[in-house]
This record gives C-alpha cells, sequence and structure tokens, in this order.
C-alpha cells in the first residue's frame, strides 16, 4: 500500500512539474522547495526561514521541525525524544488506520506578507469519520522562531 502512496505522489509531482508548480520558491529570506529531511530516501516538502527548517510528508504530516539553537529534531517520530508530534485524534474504532499512509492532496504553497505556507487536504472515509474533510497548514515567518499549524477547515460532506 505504501508503494501505491509513493507511485501517486511521484505520478504527481511529475505532473505538477510539468505544469511548473514544483520549482522552488524563494522570497523574503523564505524558501519552500523539496529534500529527503529525514533520510529515508523520499522528497518530503521541505520549508525554510532563518530559525527553522519544517519537512513535511506527503500525508501531509510534519515530520521534521528544527529549530536554530536546538541541537536535535524537535519531532517525535519514533521515541527518540522529540517535543512533538502532529497527529489528529481517532475514534477507537478508527485508530487501526495508519494515518500517516492516507495520501493528501497538496493544495498550495505560497510565500507571502513574509510567510510560507503549505496547505494540504485530506478527505476522511473511514466509517465512523467518513465525510469529514481536512485541511491542514504550515507557515513559518521570514522574521522570527514562530511557526503555526492548524487546521483551517474540517467540514461534513
Amino acid at each position: 500500500r505504501m508503494v501505491d502512496v509513493r507511485a501517486r505522489f511521484d505520478r504527481r509531482r511529475r505532473e505538477t512539474q510539468a505544469e511548473g508548480n514544483t520549482a522552488v520558491l524563494k522570497a523574503a529570506k523564505l524558501t519552500i522547495g523539496w529534500k529527503d529531511t529525514i533520510g529515508d530516501g523520499n522528497a518530503q516538502i521541505h520549508i525554510t526561514s532563518p530559525e527553522q527548517e519544517l519537512g513535511l510528508s506527503r500525508s501531509g504530516v510534519l515530520v521534521s521541525w528544527n529549530v536554530s539553537g536546538h541541537k536535535k529534531d524537535l519531532v517525535n517520530r519514533f521515541g527518540d525524544g522529540g517535543v512533538c508530534m502532529d497527529q489528529i485524534w481517532w475514534p477507537k474504532s478508527a485508530r487501526q488506520l495508519d494515518v500517516n499512509k492516507i495520501e493528501s492532496e497538496l493544495l498550495s504553497r505560497k510565500i507571502k506578507d513574509g510567510r510560507a505556507s503549505v496547505t494540504f487536504r485530506r478527505p476522511l472515509d473511514h466509517w465512523t469519520v467518513g465525510g469529514l474533510v481536512i485541511e491542514k497548514t504550515y507557515s513559518i515567518a521570514a522574521d522570527g522562531k514562530r511557526s503555526e499549524e492548524h487546521t483551517s477547515e474540517l467540514q461534513s460532506h
């Protein structure tokens, strides 16, 4: 199943590259590009500012967060002592899902008003949460250490 997700991601990347949408974006000391941020051999979306680096998986999950002045990645991926995890609460009956393997649609990558932002959309189709759509936006500012992750929309269809 992970092979299917990778194949769809690679296909979508080729399609968007043909449309000119995977170019590295640079402005106001901010960059949005592609990099293997966690050493797994796959390209993640990579957002950088002078103070921070974020790595976002193809499923729209924060997989790496490095802040200047900290020696270690702040994301706790495998019990390695990070300070945060990017997770959403699921009903007990839906917890068997590996949500990190559910593919999200990359809606936008932009740098505007001194912020680099990336937005993902993910429809949820498990019977206990079916019909919900989650949109997540990650953003960092060019002039500080503040970063944000928020669910901009949670809607039922």
